[in-house]
């Protein structure tokens, strides 16, 4: 996976800032994941990507539960970090610092996943 642009996703959803779930999308679909790097955890997870002359597209489904077994609250908040890691170019992430997480995974540095009631289901159910 190293010699392809890459995705990575990062939660830690207890925010404890020293501990993350890991999954990781190339632009050929191949996947990888860890718990704070054990790969020897195997979650079920989806993944579909699209690829086009200059560009890629990638939609993951992350069933919720393998992440945290108790029910999401509105205002509750994850870590989380994006970063995409394009060979012999660099690494963008929105948290800093950006780094590819392969070589250090950094939770320190992540930004915070929101969780909101669901007032627009609601009302648009109405």
């Amino acid at each position: 996976m190293r010699v392809y642009d890459r995705v990575s996703l990062m939660f830690d959803v207890d925010r404890d800032y020293n501990t993350c779930f890991h999954f990781q999308v190339d632009a050929r679909g191949c996947v990888g994941d860890d718990c704070w790097g054990d790969k020897t955890w195997d979650p079920k997870w989806f993944v579909a990507v699209h690829r086009e002359a200059e560009s890629w597209t990638m939609e993951l489904a992350i069933p919720r539960h393998l992440l945290a077994g108790e029910a999401l609250l509105p205002g509750q908040a994850w870590a989380m970090n994006v970063v995409r890691t394009l060979p012999a170019q660099g690494v963008a992430a929105m948290g800093l610092p950006a780094e590819a997480p392969e070589t250090a995974i950094r939770p320190e540095g992540m930004g915070l996943l929101l969780f909101t009631g669901n007032d627009r289901a609601e009302a648009s159910r109405k």
